[in-house]
């Protein structure tokens, strides 16, 4: 289930939970989330807005959380990020997403930091905007 939330592959991910995949099973191996998160989010983290879309309306938790604390909010921020493009993994669509359905913006992981220390972090103005917008607090 991890590995298709992560290549977006719709119809699997369905097919899946219809088989009775748990939804909040744990990356027990670390394979595709190295924090050990549910599929929701490797899911957000991938930038695979259908998947996390799909996996909250068949009842993913929405503030489920990896070993460090991080939720799909924080994970849709961090992204996936690659060392010569630091804001290349920011999904701020999907931060649309989650901010849409509920998600905690103020959520803080096992460090304390919440999603709009991560999207500073990104030197993501977008994210920061929308986070700002919704209510965040600057004090993260």
């Amino acid at each position: 289930l991890h590995l298709a939330a992560a290549a977006g592959h719709e119809a699997t991910v369905e097919m899946l939970l219809d088989k009775g995949a748990s939804i909040e099973a744990k990356d027990d191996y670390k394979y595709e989330h190295k924090y050990g998160g549910p599929p929701l989010l490797v899911a957000a983290e991938w930038g695979q807005n259908a998947i996390v879309r799909l996996l909250l309306e068949k009842g993913a938790n929405i503030e489920a959380e990896d070993d460090n604390g991080l939720r799909a909010l924080h994970w849709a921020v961090r992204g996936k990020k690659l060392d010569w493009n630091p804001t290349a993994g920011v999904h701020a669509d999907m931060v649309r997403l989650l901010l849409e359905m509920g998600a905690d913006f103020e959520a803080k992981d096992k460090r304390g930091r919440r999603p709009l220390w991560y999207a500073v972090d990104a030197g993501d103005e977008e994210v920061m905007k929308l986070l700002l917008e919704k209510g965040a607090t600057p004090l993260s």
